[in-house]
């Protein structure tokens, strides 16, 4: 009677297996099919996770998610890729550009004594630019690899930053007959806790994109509130309104048509930004031209005196 019962239980044991065994190659028949369609034509299904079996299902979650990383991954590979060839694009322009002119403003000295002077002017000009243009380009892959961990940071006085950065354009702006006005609201210093190297070239590179491309009424303005700090930099432009955020990426410009630009002083200002893990923000408003750079309180980093 025993052994009767204990065939009986065996059968219904080996019957169980049996099924779940078949339930399982079919699920896993069923996952391959969906993960080929998947694969094969890109779509954006879900694959099927309908079984009794909770660990399956959460297997074909856990390879759902997988494919959207990945998929997630490709997109920003080839968006990396697409900006580092428009850069590239552009830095090849405005490399040969004036190299081109000054080769030709050499040819010119060689045969016509009288305007020697006009042509060697032009050549400084013209080297000054490129210099700049590799400087630059230099400071973005520097900043590129720079480990945040890696940054000495201390206490600075933001306001006194900002005020010693734009004397040093006083000349720049006075040569466009433009000023830049700072707003503050009121004396008090604002302390925070930053990079040095990093904040300032920040702050360079966003007034260097003013002095390029403002039609005027240039103005930098503080903004305060209980959880943040915003810095807005803004001039007249004869852009329409909208999101530019766009310009914070490499090679970038609005008209690559326009003499000396590469875009890559908003690239520079956009990897300082994150490395500091401030936020930055370009629109136009009104016909004026903003960038923004946000600051989350978080104490003690920032501290009032």
């Amino acid at each position: 009677m025993i052994s009767k019962i204990l065939i009986i239980i065996l059968g219904i044991m080996i019957i169980f297996l049996l099924y779940k065994h078949c339930s399982l190659k079919n699920n896993i028949k069923k996952l391959n099919i969906d993960l080929e369609s998947k694969i094969k034509n890109e779509n954006n299904t879900k694959i099927a996770n309908n079984t009794s079996d909770r660990n399956f299902n959460k297997l074909a979650d856990n390879i759902e998610i997988l494919i959207k990383k990945n998929r997630e991954n490709i997109v920003l590979k080839n968006q990396i890729e697409k900006d580092y060839k428009d850069l590239m694009a552009n830095l090849s322009h405005d490399l040969r550009t004036p190299l081109t002119s000054i080769i030709g403003y050499i040819s010119l000295i060689n045969t016509d004594d009288e305007d020697s002077k006009k042509y060697i002017k032009i050549i400084g000009e013209k080297s000054t630019y490129l210099n700049n243009l590799i400087e630059k380009f230099y400071e973005f892959s520097l900043l590129s690899g720079i480990d945040n961990s890696s940054e000495e940071l201390n206490y600075l006085d933001l306001k006194e930053m900002l005020y010693s950065i734009v004397f040093e354009y006083y000349s720049g702006f006075e040569n466009l007959n433009q000023n830049i006005e700072i707003n503050f609201n009121n004396d008090n210093s604002l302390e925070v806790l930053s990079s040095s190297k990093l904040l300032s070239t920040v702050f360079h590179n966003i007034i260097d994109n003013i002095l390029k491309y403002s039609l005027g009424d240039n103005l930098i303005e503080l903004e305060e509130s209980e959880n943040y700090i915003k810095i807005f930099f803004s001039n007249k432009t004869n852009l329409d309104d909208g999101n530019y955020n766009f310009l914070f990426n490499r090679g970038r410009v609005i008209d690559s048509s326009r003499k000396y630009s590469t875009g890559i002083g908003l690239a520079i200002v956009s990897v300082a930004i994150n490395k500091l893990e401030y936020m930055g923000n370009i629109f136009v408003k009104d016909k004026r031209f903003y960038i923004e750079i946000t600051i989350i309180k978080n104490t003690p980093k920032v501290k009032y005196t």
